[in-house]
């Protein structure tokens, strides 16, 4: 384990392999211990990193200040490249929250990234381009972030980091992990309150996807949330470099549930850009 100083804060980080670099981004609840079936595989063919992004395990746990968004943490993947002096630009795979970072990344710093994958990433600012998704994220899928913030305001963790994984995996997912996912969920849990999806947190429009010019892989889950589906797909009409390919019978997280099909699939992708 090693850590480098980016934007103020310690980013503890993993790499192994040699070649064109490799950036791993973990989404939400999960730190670089992810990314442990896709660091071996994908080392054969780069030279990767796997972080851990700020407040996430094993970095210090220090706050998120007033005003923090995503865009924070883009800046934190684009230093992290810099200060570990890697070659850009890099291939970056994103997972959930953090596909999002990926994403800006693309957008606002082209020159730092050759190609991305995009596992879906909660950009549900979109969904305003998409009024029946929009209503109906309103209705019914909104309403878990509500329920897992009432979780964290009453000090339950277990509850949240529950709750937050049977709506975006599937009914009962948490408990059928094994106890070293659930262990590293709880452990990044306090980070729920910061990341929670929801469509007004960040500003980012079919125009900026549209800017994206770099090759992108979006990958979605065939059993993953409509809010899921529907920014996917949005993404998908609007990047003019973007393919889909949906891992099929898997939810919001393949690259833990279906991994031999999600490695053959980004690395393929990889392998041609």
């Amino acid at each position: 384990m090693k850590a480098a100083k980016v934007s103020g804060v310690e980013l503890s980080y993993v790499e192994k392999g040699t070649g064109t670099p490799l950036v791993l981004v973990h989404g939400s609840l999960n730190d670089y211990r992810a990314w442990a079936l896709q660091l071996e595989p994908f080392a054969e063919r780069f030279h990767v990193v796997a972080y851990s992004r700020r407040n996430h395990y094993p970095n210090a746990w220090s706050e998120y200040p007033p005003g923090f968004s995503v865009a924070d943490e883009r800046d934190d993947l684009v230093g992290l490249v810099g200060a570990l002096g890697l070659k850009a630009p890099v291939h970056v795979v994103g997972s959930s929250y953090g596909a999002y970072i990926a994403a800006l990344v693309e957008r606002d710093c082209p020159d730092v990234v050759r190609s991305a994958v995009l596992g879906e990433p909660p950009i549900l600012s979109l969904l305003a381009d998409d009024p029946k998704s929009l209503k109906s994220y309103r209705a019914s899928e909104g309403k878990f972030a509500e329920m897992v913030l009432a979780h964290l305001r009453d000090g339950d963790d277990a509850e949240a980091a529950k709750g937050f994984i049977d709506f975006t995996m599937s009914a009962g997912a948490f408990d059928r992990l094994p106890a070293e996912a659930r262990e590293m969920m709880l452990q990044n849990s306090k980070t729920l309150a910061a990341e929670l999806p929801t469509p007004e947190r960040d500003h980012f429009t079919t125009e900026d996807a549209r800017k994206i010019s770099a090759p992108t892989l979006l990958l979605r889950g065939q059993r993953s949330p409509l809010m899921f589906q529907a920014v996917t797909s949005i993404l998908a009409k609007s990047m003019p470099n973007a393919t889909v390919s949906t891992i099929r019978d898997s939810s919001h997280a393949p690259h833990s549930t279906h991994v031999a099909l999600y490695n053959k699939t980004v690395l393929r992708f990889l392998l041609d850009n």
